[in-house]
């Protein structure tokens, strides 16, 4: 359970986060990667080449990938169902490339300057 602090990871380093409550992450970068799992998050954000793969999660705020990097979701969802007012999106930003597979954003999808959002159905 870790709530309240961000774990980040630099410099070619990678990350796991499996079954847990995850505050998030906003602050990385150097061709780092994460992998988490069966994990509530409140907010994924990548920076300088860093790639993240989500599988069977919540994140329960935005989903933020900027230049060079790459966050994959699968089977998960973006937005808290118990809170329909809180309004959480899905971006990417610059060459940032953001992959749904099976996955649901309850709020939108917005891309900016080469930004990709990719829908991929099972």
């Amino acid at each position: 359970y870790t709530y309240g602090w961000e774990l980040n990871a630099w410099g070619g380093n990678t990350m796991v986060v499996k079954n847990s409550h995850y505050s998030g992450s906003s602050v990385n970068g150097s061709d780092s990667h994460y992998l988490i799992e069966d994990t509530t998050s409140e907010l994924l954000v990548a920076f300088e080449q860093v790639e993240m793969t989500v599988i069977n999660s919540v994140i329960t705020g935005n989903v933020v990938a900027n230049d060079n990097t790459v966050i994959t979701l699968i089977d998960s969802v973006v937005g808290d169902e118990n809170d329909p007012d809180r309004t959480t999106n899905v971006y990417a930003y610059g060459d940032g490339k953001v992959i749904l597979q099976n996955t649901v954003v309850l709020g939108e999808q917005i891309t900016e300057g080469n930004g990709e959002i990719v829908v991929e159905v099972p």
